[in-house]
């Protein structure tokens, strides 16, 4: 989400590079799309941010705004009306009966665990944490393989955004989703269950990519809409490039990572 300070940054920025600064972005022709209904701008170091349409720039720059007012996606008129309200946040007594009667015990009929969905990043690395240390059996630790052209600090920040963690520990039985598509049935976001590990097929033929030799690769059973389905998960490479093509950031890694969307346990005292 672009916050109002860079809107107000990048209106400067384009009225000086074109030498027309009494002119909003020097005269350049401006769209933007977007929702402002979904999550406000993110700062850093609890600085306050404000939304793009409450700069200066954009009182100076956006003449007309066009709202979009059909929904294709969802059929169903009455769900399309609890959704408007809950985008504007306003819940009416009608609209929470709704919702309390969608909470009700999951079908664990495929032997996977409903996710639980956290707000916050480090509550989600807890609970993965909590989840493997119940499960019986050694870990199996997979350090990604990093490198790139950038200097650190953008490096560093590209790696992090990346699907592909840093670090990876799995067991027996943990559960795992597919981060990048693999066939047309195991694809990114697909839930699968660790049947342990094995290795790697092409270990007498040459080095695994990012790995040693002899490195065991986790076997993972997925449940797909044709049943169950094993994969041997290799390590792949994710990329980050800028716009000619040249490696920025690259980071090899195995595919999946702890987490699901079946089904979702969702907590929300935290969010005001």
């Amino acid at each position: 989400m672009v916050d109002g300070q860079l809107f107000n940054l990048l209106a400067a920025l384009s009225a000086a590079l074109r030498k027309k600064t009494d002119r909003p972005f020097g005269g350049i022709q401006v769209v933007v799309t977007g929702d402002f209904f979904q999550l406000p701008p993110v700062t850093q170091g609890g600085k306050d941010a404000f939304f793009a349409f409450q700069s200066d720039a954009w009182k100076e720059t956006i003449d007309h705004t066009v709202i979009l007012t059909q929904v294709f996606r969802q059929k169903d008129s009455d769900f399309v009306s609890l959704l408007n309200a809950l985008r504007r946040g306003e819940i009416s007594p009608a609209a929470q009966r709704i919702l309390a009667g969608l909470s009700r015990p999951l079908p664990q009929d495929d032997g996977l665990l409903p996710t639980q969905l956290f707000p916050l990043r480090t509550e989600v690395d807890r609970a993965n944490a909590s989840r493997l240390a119940a499960l019986s059996g050694a870990a199996h630790a997979f350090v990604a393989r990093d490198s790139g052209s950038a200097e650190q600090g953008k490096r560093q920040r590209l790696l992090e955004n990346m699907m592909a963690v840093r670090a990876l520990d799995l067991k027996r039985d943990a559960q795992v989703m597919l981060v990048k598509n693999v066939s047309d049935t195991l694809v990114n976001g697909s839930v699968g269950k660790v049947l342990g590990f094995c290795p790697s097929p092409d270990t007498n033929k040459k080095k695994p990519q990012g790995g040693g030799d002899g490195e065991l690769l986790p076997l993972v059973e997925f449940s797909t809409f044709r049943g169950k389905e094993a994969l041997l998960v290799p390590r792949e490479e994710f990329r980050a490039e800028d716009s000619e093509g040249k490696l920025l950031a690259r980071r090899v890694q195995v595919r999946p990572i702890p987490a699901s969307f079946d089904a979702l346990l969702v907590f929300l005292s935290r969010l005001r």
